[in-house]
């Protein structure tokens, strides 16, 4: 893996971290390994570090970058009040839920007789490694959790819906609608990336990054086994490197 300042993770997460980047790399990442296009650009780096550090900052509900006289306050993930896409629980949970459903009609995600909007199709259908995410939180929840069950505690559970569920099920639905809000921003960037130049790998090398020697390297680099037949990594293959 490589050794990254923040502002750099930031930079990556900024141009990799939305559905666009593996619409677009769709084939590319058939073979394991993440392709990184990294920009020679300083003003589309500077707006990859702005977006990433917004998704970060997301990502762990305002632990990281907090910033906010920038909008990123520590801890609170909400969008402000008098914002139209603030979602707010309309209706209190009544009873523990044993389904969670989306009316699309009304924007509404409703469980147990309550009700969270206004909730976007594309946050009820956001996926992370192709997991929907808002029903896999509500299935460890609901009145009967899945998953694997190898104990009998596995079948103690709560009789009722604890309040901080509710206050962690708003603060979810705000990070997934925010980065939905993102995702046109990021497509857009990495859209002006790959129409400048990118730094190449004897750019990088010059700069400092070192590849792995042999398959001995502590630095981790993608499993090939995976490969399709007769992949070659060749000179330019996808490698870990770190920066020294």
């Amino acid at each position: 893996a490589a050794i990254l300042t923040l502002r750099e993770s930031a930079g990556l997460a900024g141009v990799l971290s939305h559905p666009g980047f593996t619409a677009r790399f769709a084939d590319e990442l058939t073979t394991p390994g993440i392709r990184v296009p990294f920009t020679t650009s300083p003003e589309l780096f500077e707006r990859a570090v702005t977006l990433g550090m917004e998704v970060a900052w997301l990502h762990t509900y305002g632990a990281t970058f907090v910033d906010p006289e920038s909008g990123r306050p520590a801890g609170d993930v909400r969008l402000a009040a008098g914002d139209s896409r603030r979602v707010m629980n309309l209706a209190a949970i009544a009873e523990m839920p044993s389904e969670m459903i989306f009316n699309e009609a009304t924007g509404e995600v409703r469980l147990g007789g309550g009700a969270f909007g206004p909730v976007s199709p594309a946050v009820w259908e956001y996926t992370v490694g192709g997991k929907n995410v808002l029903r896999s939180w509500f299935g460890y929840r609901k009145a009967e959790p899945g998953g694997k069950k190898s104990s009998p505690l596995d079948d103690v559970h709560v009789s009722s819906w604890p309040p901080e569920w509710t206050s962690e099920l708003l603060d979810l639905l705000s990070v997934l609608t925010r980065l939905v809000g993102l995702e046109e921003a990021q497509v857009e960037l990495l859209d002006e990336i790959m129409s400048v130049s990118l730094a190449s790998r004897d750019m990088l090398a010059s700069a400092g990054a070192v590849w792995p020697d042999g398959t001995k390297d502590s630095q981790r680099r993608p499993d090939y086994s995976s490969a399709q037949p007769g992949f070659d990594e060749g000179d330019e293959g996808q490698l870990g490197f770190s920066f020294t």
